[in-house]
C-alpha cells in the first residue's frame, strides 16, 4: 500500500487526515514538525508529503528544502489556512507539487492523490516571490500562479492571454525572475504601440543606411534579450508579413537585420501576450497557424478582476497606501466591487489613485469614485431606437452599420450590461464583441 507523509502540529487534523487517506487506500505516517519528518525520512521512502504552511519551529517553505534534500523525487503538498498568492508561488517554486487552503476538502485531496502519477515533479529552487508581485486571495489567481512556477524553470515559449490591464507583463516578468535566466536582461515590446513600418526594426535591429532615419547600427530586441527574456505584448497585432520572419526566428533561433545580410544567433527566452482570441484570427486568416503552435508551447491564461472576487477589495485596499489617512467607505467598496472593470486592475488602479487625490476628506464615499460611463447602463445613455424606417433611407455599407450597433445594443439589455453573456446572445466571442464596442465608440459610454 502506498504511504503518505502528513507533517502538522495539529494532532485532530493529521487524524482527520489520516481517515481520509484510508478511505481513498493510502496508508499514513504522521509527524508534528519538521525535524520529526526529517528524521523519518532517511529509513523510510513515501508516495507524497502533505505539510502545514504554519507550524512552531520550522514553518512548511522554510521546511522544504530540508524535505527535498531527503526525498527530492518525493511530491510536497503544501496546506495553509491563510490562502496567499504569494506564498503560492513561493511553495511551488521552492519544489511544492501542490498548495491547498483550509479546511481541504475531500475532492480536493482526491484530485491531488489522482495527479500524482501523472504529473512531473518540477524542482525549482527556493527562491522568495517578489514583494507585492500578487495580491490575491481568489483561487483563480492560485492556480495561475501554480502554472507560473511551473513553467518558469523551462525554457518553452509561453503565451499568456487576457483582457487588457489583466498584468500579463507581471505575469512575464515574474516567468522571467524564476527562470533560469533571471541574470540576463528582461526586454519588453508592445507591438501595437509601434508604428509598423517601424516594428520590424525594434523587432531584429537595422544597420547603419538602411532606411532614412537609420543613422547608426542598432541591435533589435532580440538581441539586447540575448541571454534573457523577450516578451512581446499584443502580439495578435502583428501583420502577417512579420509573423513570417518571427516564426522563422522562433526556428531557427537566429535573426537578420533589416538592410543587413549578416544572421547574429540569438539565444533567447520568448514570452507573447495578446488580449485577441487568436484562435479566431487564425480561422480568419489574419495569424498564422503554425506561428500560434509556435508561440503556445505553453499557455497561462489570466482571469478578468471581475471573475477574482474579494481581490477588487484587497487590490484598493493596496493602491489606497500610497495615499496615507484615506480609506473607502463601504458603500464605495460594494460599488467597486459590483463595477464590470473593462480596464481591469490597470483601471481600478486609476479610478482610486483619481478618487483619493480627488476626495478633500479622508472617507471616500460612493459619490467620489471617479468611474466610467460603462458604469452606467446602456439603457440609460443610449435608449434602444425604432430604426427600420431609418435604415431603409440608409445606403447599404451604413444601414449595416446602424442595424450591427442596434443589436450589440438589444444583447446588451438582454444580459442585463453584462458582456460575456452578450457575446454569447449573439454569438461571437467576447473579445469580438469588445472589438465591436471600441468600433462604435459604446466602449466609454
Amino acid at each position: 500500500m502506498k504511504t503518505i507523509l502528513l507533517i502538522d502540529d495539529d494532532g485532530s487534523f493529521r487524524e482527520v487526515m489520516s481517515e481520509t487517506l484510508s478511505d481513498f487506500g493510502f496508508a499514513s505516517r504522521q509527524a508534528s514538525s519538521v525535524q520529526e519528518a526529517v528524521h523519518m525520512l532517511a529509513p523510510l521512502r513515501f508516495h507524497a508529503i502533505f505539510i502545514d504552511y504554519k507550524m512552531p519551529g520550522l514553518n512548511g517553505i522554510e521546511g522544504l528544502p530540508l524535505l527535498r534534500e531527503k526525498a527530492p523525487d518525493t511530491p510536497i503538498i503544501m496546506m495553509t489556512s491563510f490562502a496567499d498568492a504569494n506564498k503560492t508561488l513561493e511553495a511551488i517554486s521552492g519544489g511544492a507539487f501542490d498548495y491547498l487552503t483550509k479546511p481541504v476538502t475531500r475532492d480536493q485531496i482526491r484530485k491531488v492523490l489522482d495527479q500524482l502519477p501523472e504529473r512531473e515533479l518540477h524542482s525549482l529552487a527556493h527562491e522568495s516571490a517578489p514583494e507585492g508581485a500578487f495580491i490575491s486571495e481568489s483561487a483563480v489567481m492560485r492556480e495561475v500562479v501554480k502554472r507560473v512556477a511551473r513553467v518558469a524553470k523551462s525554457d518553452l515559449s509561453i503565451l499568456i492571454q487576457g483582457e487588457t490591464g489583466t498584468g500579463k507583463e507581471l505575469i512575464a516578468q515574474l516567468i522571467h525572475d524564476f527562470s533560469l535566466r533571471k541574470g540576463g536582461p528582461f526586454v519588453a515590446l508592445n507591438c501595437a504601440a509601434i508604428p509598423e513600418d517601424l516594428l520590424e526594426s525594434e523587432l531584429f535591429g537595422h544597420v547603419k543606411g538602411s532606411f532614412t532615419g537609420a543613422v547608426n547600427d542598432r541591435e533589435g530586441a532580440f538581441a539586447r534579450a540575448r541571454g534573457g527574456t523577450l516578451f512581446l505584448d499584443e502580439i495578435g497585432d502583428l501583420d502577417l508579413s512579420l509573423q513570417a520572419k518571427l516564426l522563422r526566428v522562433l526556428q531557427e533561433r537566429e535573426v537578420t537585420p533589416v538592410g543587413s545580410s549578416k544572421t547574429i544567433h540569438v539565444d533567447t527566452r520568448f514570452v507573447s501576450a495578446t488580449h485577441q482570441d487568436l484562435n479566431e484570427r487564425v480561422r480568419a486568416g489574419q495569424f498564422r497557424q503554425d506561428l500560434y503552435y509556435r508561440l503556445n508551447a505553453a499557455e497561462i491564461s489570466l482571469p478578468p478582476l471581475r471573475d477574482r472576487g474579494n481581490d477588487i477589495r484587497l487590490l484598493a485596499s493596496a493602491f489606497l497606501l500610497a495615499f496615507p489617512g484615506k480609506r473607502l467607505d463601504e458603500t464605495a467598496l460594494a460599488k467597486l466591487e459590483s463595477y464590470e472593470w473593462p480596464g481591469n486592475i490597470r483601471e481600478l488602479k486609476n479610478v482610486i489613485e483619481s478618487s483619493a487625490l480627488l476626495t478633500p476628506g479622508s472617507l471616500i464615499l460612493e459619490k467620489d469614485l471617479n468611474l466610467r460611463a460603462t458604469n452606467v447602463p446602456v439603457t440609460e445613455t443610449l435608449a434602444a431606437e425604432p430604426a427600420t424606417q431609418e435604415v431603409a433611407d440608409l445606403p447599404l455599407p451604413a444601414a449595416v452599420d446602424r442595424l450591427e450597433q442596434q443589436m450589440l445594443i438589444d444583447a446588451l439589455k438582454r444580459a442585463g450590461q453584462n458582456r460575456s453573456e452578450a457575446a454569447k446572445i449573439l454569438g461571437i466571442p467576447r473579445q469580438a464583441l469588445y472589438v465591436k464596442l471600441k468600433q462604435y465608440g459604446l466602449m466609454d459610454r
